[in-house]
């Protein structure tokens, strides 16, 4: 049974060489809980989202903001959400002749390769896949990352951080491998967990990462980035 939960959802849509359950899947992913769909009305949550956005609006012109978007912003680094459009028209225009050359050059090895003469939404995860697996093959182990650790506990109550992660399980007599976008997502969650962990604040709700603004807690992740590269 595939559910429509992303640790299902992404491998379906990254490595299925099935285009009709891969199509499947993603009809039923972006139609979920609406009026839309295969399961149309059956778990429909417009009413309930409606209902949503309209307490928020209420709840915006209660505390003197024009929209709920302004409400957000207060606890961001944008300053407005004429800021935040900007931001997102700029790297709209910027990163557009980008993804159509990376587009072209996914369409071409599909066609290439057995693949349709167009491709869909459902495809677009899969080719890409298919593509970076024809060129390039690097895994990087990650028992050798992992370390116990060389003290013993003191009276200084250091700050602890957990990465989560849901990275594919080793397979049996093989250790944990991870693809090159593993290892950065990994040094990417470093980076949060350094941020957190360097903190000199008492205080746990304003310390680490809940100190800072919520967009603001993605600068020092670049680090773990870098690192990453270097790696």
């Amino acid at each position: 049974m595939l559910t429509l939960d992303i640790p299902s959802y992404l491998p379906v849509m990254k490595y299925a060489e099935d285009r009709a359950l891969r199509r499947a899947i993603y009809e039923a992913y972006t139609t979920r809980a609406s009026d839309q769909g295969p399961n149309a009305g059956q778990w429909d949550n417009s009413q309930i989202i409606e209902e949503i956005l309209a307490l928020r609006h209420e709840q915006a012109q209660l505390l003197g903001f024009s929209n709920y978007a302004e409400v957000s912003l207060e606890l961001k680094m944008a300053r407005s959400t004429d800021d935040v459009m900007a931001f997102l028209n700029d790297l709209a225009r910027r990163s557009t002749p980008q993804a159509r050359r990376e587009l072209a050059e996914v369409q071409g090895f599909a066609s290439e390769h057995g693949g349709p003469a167009r491709l869909e939404t459902w495809d677009i995860p899969y080719w890409p896949e298919r593509l970076a697996a024809d060129t390039l093959c690097e895994w990087r182990r990650l028992d050798g990352c992992l370390h116990e650790p060389t003290h013993e506990p003191s009276e200084t109550t250091a700050p602890t951080a957990y990465l989560v992660c849901n990275f594919t399980p080793p397979i049996e007599g093989l250790p944990t491998l991870l693809t090159h976008d593993e290892v950065q997502a990994l040094f990417h969650e470093f980076g949060h967990g350094l941020h957190h962990m360097l903190t000199r604040v008492d205080y746990p709700a304003v310390a680490g990462i809940n100190g800072v603004a919520w967009d603001a807690a993605e600068i020092p992740r670049q680090s773990g980035i870098e690192d990453a590269k270097a790696a």
